[in-house]
């Protein structure tokens, strides 16, 4: 079908294929919210990283407490998927959402402050006052 017969080492089966089919529902159902899980946080670990790495140039203790507290999520959430499916996942998403937003804000903070934008804002209005 492809032209040349399935090399070993290919794609493995994800819980789709021939492997997959040998589950029975609950454990078929266990292997795709553990997939999920871990899916979802490589999904995310780029952005995590960037905005870590870049809110801790300007913020350094506020950026580690804030990729503490995406761990700490990180981990309620991958429990919670993997025990009990989707529905519980809910704290550690809240959690990782509020370190996201914490550590992309002290990016973009600290990256228009280097720019000057802000003191030149104050220069305009102290003008403006007079």
């Amino acid at each position: 079908e492809f032209g040349y017969e399935i090399v070993q080492g290919g794609h493995p089966d994800n819980g789709l294929g021939r492997l997959g089919a040998k589950l029975d529902f609950i454990d078929w159902v266990k292997l795709q919210n553990a997939q999920r899980a871990h899916l979802n946080y490589h999904e995310l670990l780029t952005p995590t990283i960037t905005n870590l790495v870049l809110a801790g140039l300007f913020f350094p203790l506020p950026a580690t407490l804030g990729g503490m507290i995406n761990i700490v999520g990180r981990e309620l959430y991958c429990s919670a998927y993997r025990l009990e499916g989707p529905k519980p996942r809910g704290f550690g998403f809240k959690m990782i959402g509020l370190s996201q937003v914490s550590l992309l804000s002290m990016t973009i903070w600290g990256a228009l402050n280097m720019t000057g934008v802000f003191q030149l804002m104050m220069s305009e209005k102290s003008t403006t006052d007079l």
